[in-house]
């Protein structure tokens, strides 16, 4: 079943994985795994909610499947450790990756403590709205958590992927027309950050340290021929940003500002956290021709070169993150 039954991340070589990342070990987290009792009134202690983002995958391995896989992808092993997969490492929860062990008729008897839930391209909306189906809905979980919450969600209801729309957008003439149209799109779904929200303060009432994290700009690269993506991927990615700020401050929930460790590390960096190689409008160009001239799919070629989602170095940055502020809670 692949399970980690890993007490702390130190203990088991921690050091190969910085080497292999280049970034620094994960800290212990001074919370430690209080209730391993596995039943209803016991919860679960640590739910990882979201999107993409927290599946480990890339546009390029992704295999979508939401009805095989509770994660949306069904490749194994993924691109990418997933960021919850080291947080629950490093805090001394047990989890697998194993889609079995997440199907409900299995849930009851869990020997694992870290229900993942996170779907790849999920919406806010999706998970207002969504009931129970094949897997368990992400609110319902977050509503059962019983030690720890992490994770956020609306990049997706922004189509954050679609280069060619915020372009088009960035490139007409007189006054910023891409916040005013984020900032609309948020206030469209505030009923649906209300649903998730609700559902965070149950998990707070139940004893859980909520975390909510802040979405990073993938395109944040010190070049200047990638200033305007970078200015793209800010000026969509910071209202949001600010609305999970705004919202968790109110309920006195943490925050993990994931910005700070991608800055200069975008798509097309020297040193990239993302999948992406590409960050520039003339390497849209040369991606969408080179796959027409080879018969491939142009949309799907500028998909994988502008991949936005998180590398292994990415992941250890996010789990740091989330980490630093686990620490701090009270």
């Amino acid at each position: 079943m692949n399970f980690s039954t890993i007490p702390l991340l130190y203990k088991v070589g921690i050091t190969a994985v910085s080497t292999v990342t280049a970034l620094n070990p994960l800290s212990t987290p001074t919370h430690t795994l209080r209730n391993t009792a596995k039943s209803k009134q016991a919860g679960i202690p640590y739910v990882a909610f979201g999107d993409s983002l927290t599946t480990g995958s890339s546009i390029a391995s992704c295999l979508d499947n939401r009805k095989a896989s509770p994660w949306g992808c069904t490749e194994t092993p993924t691109a990418a450790v997933p960021y919850p997969d080291r947080v629950a490492r490093a805090s001394g929860y047990r989890y697998t990756d194993s889609p079995e062990m997440y199907k409900p008729k299995n849930l009851h008897d869990s020997p694992v403590d870290l229900y993942r839930s996170g779907i790849w391209g999920y919406t806010i909306k999706e998970a207002a709205q969504s009931g129970s189906n094949h897997w368990m809905s992400q609110l319902e979980a977050i509503s059962r958590a019983s030690q720890l919450v992490t994770g956020s969600l609306g990049i997706n209801d922004l189509h954050f992927s679609n280069i060619g729309k915020w372009l088009k957008l960035y490139l007409k003439p007189g006054a910023d027309r891409i916040t005013p149209a984020v900032e609309a799109n948020i206030s469209a779904n505030s009923a649906d950050f209300d649903r998730l929200f609700t559902a965070l303060e149950k998990a707070k009432d139940n004893g859980a340290s909520v975390i909510v994290s802040l979405y990073y700009n993938p395109y944040d690269v010190d070049k200047p021929s990638c200033s305007e993506l970078k200015d793209i991927g800010s000026r969509i990615v910071d209202p949001l940003d600010s609305e999970l700020t705004d919202r968790a401050h109110q309920a006195g929930f943490g925050v993990a500002d994931f910005r700070w460790g991608f800055q200069g590390h975008g798509a097309g960096s020297e040193d990239s956290y993302v999948f992406g190689t590409e960050c520039s409008v003339g390497g849209l160009l040369s991606s969408w021709f080179s796959a027409w001239a080879q018969g491939g799919d142009p949309k799907k070629a500028i998909s994988i070169a502008f991949d936005p989602h998180p590398n292994n170095k990415g992941t250890v940055t996010m789990a740091q993150s989330i980490l630093r502020e686990y620490n701090n809670a009270d």
